[in-house]
């Protein structure tokens, strides 16, 4: 579904990402992991069109998407999250989704298709009863629910979660994942981002670990638990043992 090839990116002299190629294949979940610092935000913004790759090739579907913007990306089925959760605050629930619905892939033809669809998606992640209520009002854990439903409005066939599971309590992790796994079931391919490594590792097909802006590792889930290079450079011998 999605292909890097040797994609590179730099700011000044920092070179963030380093001729990095990887692929993510249709119906996986595919975990990054690495220490602040190592890329994976840009990488994710290479991927949604934020910024333009300076080499390399970003293809999905079959497509090179590497020119294309966020929005164009968006309408061929691209979505994220973002990790620090930014909702129109003056907006109501319903209203923050409905904008997202008129966007993206096969965006709804009417204001009254993009408002009942934006309703079942807030049934679908819980906030049905809030759909009224102004996005300042919630919790972190809703504020995250509402990002989720805004990207889901867009339609993605492949939806990006940049440190979703980032200041939620153990049993909201527990939903959390298991509505990653409901995505999945639903038909959407996943590529996530998150310093909860042993979330990480429970939900995920295959992970992939970087640092300095280079891929150090890529397996399964215990392949890259295991892995020295990825112990040394981010996981440390407490997490190894554990």
């Amino acid at each position: 579904m999605l292909q890097l090839e040797n994609v590179a990116k730099a700011f000044g002299g920092l070179t963030a990402v380093q001729n990095l190629s990887l692929t993510v294949s249709q119906g996986e979940i595919v975990g990054l992991i690495g220490p602040n610092g190592a890329g994976k935000t840009t990488l994710f913004n290479l991927i949604t069109g934020f910024y333009k790759a300076d080499t390399g090739r970003v293809v999905f579907q079959g497509q090179d998407i590497t020119r294309l913007g966020p929005a164009d990306r968006c309408k061929r089925g691209i979505a994220r999250t973002f990790q620090h959760v930014r909702p129109f605050q003056h907006l109501t629930l319903l209203e923050n989704v409905e904008v997202a619905r008129i966007y993206g892939r096969d965006p709804a033809n009417t204001r009254t298709q993009a408002q009942r669809d934006a309703r079942e998606l807030l049934q679908h992640v819980g906030l049905a009863e809030n759909a009224g209520a102004h996005a300042s009002s919630l919790t972190l854990m809703n504020r995250k629910r509402l990002e989720l439903a805004r990207a889901l409005a867009t339609r993605p066939t492949l939806l990006l979660l940049d440190e979703w599971l980032a200041g939620l309590n153990p049993s909201e992790v527990r939903e959390a994942l298991d509505m990653i796994r409901a995505l999945r079931a639903s038909g959407i391919t996943i590529f996530l981002v998150e310093h909860l490594v042993k979330a990480l590792l429970s939900v995920s097909d295959r992970v992939i670990a970087m640092d300095a802006g280079e891929k150090i590792a890529e397996g399964t889930p215990m392949e890259v638990a295991t892995n020295p290079k990825v112990i040394e450079a981010y996981l440390g011998p407490e997490m190894h043992h554990a």
